[in-house]
């Protein structure tokens, strides 16, 4: 009955967002008699209030994502999350906790079953998604530990999510496809991979691409808009060359094209997320260092988007410069491809494929 009434429950949480008095009537998962059993409960400091406040605004935001026609979105939930804190590090609704975690009580809501256990993890590392305990989870930072504000904190949440979305979606066999080392356990291989990122001729292709996607971007009017996107073909073969004349042991393009779809996409869907959100709850509001949505992308996600009008990229390319292409060309493509939705995760489609439906649908 309590397994019934839990997926009643968070099928209301998810389906919109109820009113606060529906919200009040949702129940914690309670620990059954075989995990009292088998002892895997224990007196181990709860959760922070502050961090639930987080953790449940972060499935707040991504559920307005069910509005923008993403398929099968909420099969991923309940979404696995690994939080590191200063001395701990607690495992959120993971299907098989490992041994050593121990099954906590919280008096904070979260909708899930919490497991903690003494810190392992590095602390000062960044948001990641990755398979960990044998399911995809995402793996966050707390405040502290990323010195971040919480809209920040919120944003990378929302980007992990989309990411373990498209882990559900058979990403690995997308991976598997392309020239690149395989995904190994610790994701490490984004890393480590020898991208030539301070070649003189790639920095000048790159730079061209990501200068015309700024430009093709923001531009609102629709006729120079459309002559824009027919120069995107000749740019982007540009830099595949420069990348292919440098390609060792694996291709360069192969993982300029996986960082582009993994990385870029992710913070183009946060972004747009954060557009459709008009309010939020005074709990959040009240966070200490909390800045509005409206202003926060406005501010902070908007500034990487202009960053290619103005300057190129230096010295060196970065993750974030691949990152911030990728989402210029997933939004390119979003203005123009209604139903681009239904077909971006599939296997075989990356960026320049949607770019290629672009131009031919260009009103």
């Amino acid at each position: 009955m309590r397994t019934i009434l839990l997926t009643l429950c968070l099928a209301v949480f998810y389906s919109g967002m109820p009113t606060s008095d529906a919200r009040a009537q949702i129940i914690e998962p309670e620990p059954s008699l075989d995990l009292v059993r088998k002892s895997r409960i224990r007196t181990f400091p709860e959760v922070r209030e502050r961090d639930a406040i987080l953790i449940r605004e972060g499935y707040r935001v991504f559920s307005f994502l069910r509005n923008q026609g993403w398929p099968r979105l909420f099969e991923i939930f309940p979404t696995p999350l690994v939080l590191i804190t200063d001395d701990s590090q607690y495992l959120f609704g993971h299907p098989a906790p490992p041994e050593g975690y121990f099954l906590t009580r919280q008096t904070h809501r979260v909708f899930k079953h919490v497991y903690g256990v003494e810190r392992s993890m590095d602390c000062g590392g960044s948001v990641d998604t990755r398979p960990l305990y044998g399911a995809p989870t995402i793996i966050m930072p707390s405040l502290e530990c990323a010195d971040q504000n919480p809209t920040e904190w919120i944003f990378d949440y929302v980007r992990g999510a989309f990411r373990l979305y498209s882990y559900s979606r058979n990403e690995l066999l997308r991976v598997a496809r392309l020239d690149v080392p395989f995904p190994d356990p610790e994701n490490e291989w984004k890393q480590t991979f020898p991208f030539p990122g301070r070649d003189p001729d790639v920095i000048k292709a790159f730079d061209e691409l990501a200068n015309y996607l700024a430009k093709t971007f923001w531009e609102v009017d629709a006729d120079e808009k459309r002559e824009l996107l027919r120069g995107y073909a000749p740019k982007r073969a540009r830099l595949r060359e420069a990348l292919d004349a440098l390609s060792g042991e694996h291709s360069n393009d192969d993982f300029f094209r996986y960082m582009c779809w993994s990385d870029g996409l992710a913070h183009y869907v946060a972004y747009s997320g954060f557009e459709q959100i008009k309010s939020t709850k005074r709990t959040v509001r009240d966070l200490e260092g909390f800045v509005n949505y409206t202003t926060f992308v406005s501010r902070d996600v908007r500034a990487p988007y202009t960053r290619f009008l103005r300057e190129g990229v230096g010295e060196e390319i970065t993750a974030e410069d691949i990152m911030v292409v990728g989402a210029l060309t997933a939004g390119i493509v979003d203005q123009i491809v209604p139903d681009w939705r239904q077909f971006a995760l599939e296997r075989g489609v990356w960026l320049e494929d949607l770019m290629a439906r672009a131009v031919v649908e260009s009103p």
